[in-house]
C-alpha cells in the first residue's frame, strides 16, 4: 500500500459515486472512471477487484463500524482468493499481480464507496 495508490482507490470510490454506478445492477467496471485515475496517477498498468459487501445497508442507515469493515474486507478476499472458480480465478490472479510486470514495483490500495462497494485497486 503507497498514498498515492490510497489517494487513486478514493478516487475511483468518488467516480462510482459521482456516477451512481453499482456493479451487480450496471453490469461490471466503471471503466471510464477507472481509466481517468489511471492517467491522471500515472500508472502503466492497473486491476480491479470489486464487490458487494456486508457494508451496503448498514452505510444506507448508517451504522457502519470498524469490526464491520474489517471482516467485509476480510470476507471479500478470502471469497476472491479462494472461491473464484466461477470467474476463472481472474480476481485471484489479479490480487497475485499474474499478469503484471513482474520487474514493476506494484500498488495497492482498498476503498469503499457510498453504495458499499470495496474497490480493490493494483496498481503498476
Amino acid at each position: 500500500m503507497t498514498n498515492r495508490a490510497l489517494l487513486a482507490s478514493r478516487d475511483v470510490a468518488k467516480g462510482y459515486n459521482k456516477d451512481h454506478w453499482n456493479f451487480a445492477t450496471r453490469g461490471n467496471h466503471d471503466v471510464k472512471v477507472l481509466n481517468k485515475v489511471f492517467t491522471k496517477f500515472k500508472y502503466n498498468s492497473y486491476g480491479e477487484n470489486i464487490v458487494a459487501s456486508l457494508l451496503t445497508n448498514s452505510y444506507i442507515n448508517g451504522s457502519v463500524t470498524l469490526a464491520n469493515v474489517k471482516e467485509s474486507i476480510y470476507g471479500a478476499i478470502c471469497a476472491m482468493m479462494f472461491d473464484d472458480a466461477d470467474s476463472n480465478w481472474g480476481h485471484a490472479d489479479n490480487f497475485l499481480g499474474i499478469g503484471f510486470d513482474n520487474s514493476a514495483k506494484q500498488e495497492f490500495g482498498v476503498s469503499i464507496d457510498k453504495m458499499g462497494q470495496i474497490h480493490f485497486e493494483i496498481y503498476q
